[in-house]
């Protein structure tokens, strides 16, 4: 819970995010919120709402749902809408100029190194873990060193929100075990039943898990 630096290039360009608990489940967030800070200023949005751009900013938005913002730098970022929240949702797409240079949640764009530091950690740590049945990692070791490390506290020097706009935890995180791979808890044969019954094509997958 908590404001969390989603992608940043260099130091010159980052979207911060609000995390907030889910109120159906433990350990699961969704997003209320996005900071983007720029060399153009610092942009909000809040509930889905994009903020003015002044002219002498340099900043245009359009896309076919007025919810694409271009920076004169060359980031693109397009809010869209979650199941939950009117901004759920948020793509960033970032100049070549960054390859190399992102950190955050979105993870550490580096071809060079074949992408295997991906999840490097705000300190510099990277760590290795286990994709689920997500097809990709969740809780445990990957929530506590790699994402809480991209938390920042409202009295950070680099933190956007203030408290009433993304309130902090007040308690210690929870961090929710991987759950559980489909079919291990069931009888010899089960699975093999299942997979069976499942179409076969793009939708495979979904069905298994």
């Amino acid at each position: 819970q908590g404001e969390f630096v989603l992608a940043t290039c260099a130091g010159t360009f980052a979207v911060h995010a609000c995390h907030q608990p889910a109120s159906w489940t433990i350990g699961v967030s969704i997003t209320t919120a996005f900071a983007i800070k720029s060399a153009a200023g610092t942009f909000k949005i809040i509930d889905g709402a994009l903020p003015p751009f002044p002219p002498e900013s340099g900043v245009t938005v359009g896309g076919t749902k007025g919810n694409k913002i271009t920076f004169p730098t060359g980031e693109v970022v397009v809010v869209g809408q979650s199941s939950v929240r009117k901004a759920g949702r948020l793509t960033v797409r970032l100049p070549a100029t960054c390859c190399g240079n992102v950190a955050g949640l979105c993870g550490h764009y580096n071809p060079d190194a074949d992408f295997r530091d991906v999840y490097t950690n705000s300190t510099g740590g990277v760590g290795t873990y286990p994709k689920n049945r997500w097809r990709g990692p969740y809780g445990g070791a990957y929530q506590r060193d790699f994402a809480e490390s991209w938390k920042l506290l409202p009295s950070d020097a680099t933190a956007v929100f203030d408290s009433t706009e993304c309130p902090p935890a007040t308690a210690p995180p929870v961090y929710p075990s991987e759950p559980p791979m489909p079919f291990s808890g069931c009888p010899d044969g089960l699975e093999e039943q299942a997979k069976a019954q499942c179409p076969q094509g793009r939708l495979y997958d979904n069905c298994v898990t």
